[in-house]
């Protein structure tokens, strides 16, 4: 069975469309035998049908922090996620809510999830362009993930 690696984000809100920019390099190297690499700017209650199927899958997306230095890279467990998520809409689903919400309905649903989220400094402006920061990060976070998923 394939792992699926979901980066998210959007592009055109700068450091924002990162999770999509690093699953792009994902996909250049990764084994097509062993793993599909798909994007998505869609809210959150979309990707139930991204998942739908895969035993396991890796999600990738851009976390804000004054405090983090752009482009470091954080394993979320899925537990500490839960503590820290909300939502105000179906539009604003967070991924806990999403996983219990499609397995609430018979969905197949990864059972083996692995969160990672990069570090940006600002997603409120307009631009498709990554900082420069984070565009000379982007070779040690892909190399930090594939190490992190082809071994585990």
């Amino acid at each position: 069975m394939k792992t699926l690696i979901l980066g998210i984000g959007n592009e055109i809100r700068g450091d924002d469309g990162i999770g999509i920019h690093i699953a792009e390099k994902m996909r250049d190297i990764l084994d097509p035998v062993k793993f599909d690499v798909r994007t998505t700017h869609g809210a959150g209650i979309t990707w139930i049908d991204m998942m739908e199927g895969y035993e396991k899958a890796v999600i990738i997306d851009a976390m804000v922090s004054d405090k983090e230095r752009p482009g470091t890279l954080l394993v979320i467990p899925e537990e500490k996620l839960r503590r820290n998520e909300e939502a105000t809409s179906l539009h604003q689903m967070g991924l806990c809510a999403v996983l219990d919400a499609g397995r609430k309905i018979g969905v197949k649903l990864p059972s083996d999830l692995k969160i990672l989220g990069i570090y940006i400094k600002n997603a409120g402006y307009f631009s498709k362009d990554i900082t420069e920061k984070l565009l000379r990060a982007i070779p040690d976070i892909v190399k930090n993930i594939r190490d992190n998923i082809e071994y585990s």
